[in-house]
């Protein structure tokens, strides 16, 4: 699940549960594995550079690790589960 309400440090991934995990850095190995935990778990995904949460928002990926369809598809349910 993708929740995009940025807040300094730029959280971008939010899904309710009990447990959670904290991503550090949405580069090529942080981003695809906070998708993949995000199916299941309560995910954190933190990056220092603003210009890459916000292209993530935008559902767009410039490492090419994870497909626009796949980012939109995770924000959609993080949205409407709160």
């Amino acid at each position: 699940m993708l929740d995009l309400k940025l807040q300094p440090p730029y959280q971008i991934f939010s899904k309710p549960s009990k447990e959670l995990i904290a991503i550090i850095g949405l580069g090529y190995v942080g981003l695809p594995l906070a998708v993949e935990f995000a199916k299941k778990y309560h995910v954190k995904g933190f990056d220092i550079k603003q210009s890459r949460i916000s292209e993530l928002k935008n559902n767009h990926d410039n490492t090419l690790e994870i497909e626009s369809d796949i980012l939109s598809e995770v924000q959609k349910s993080s949205q409407t589960q709160g």
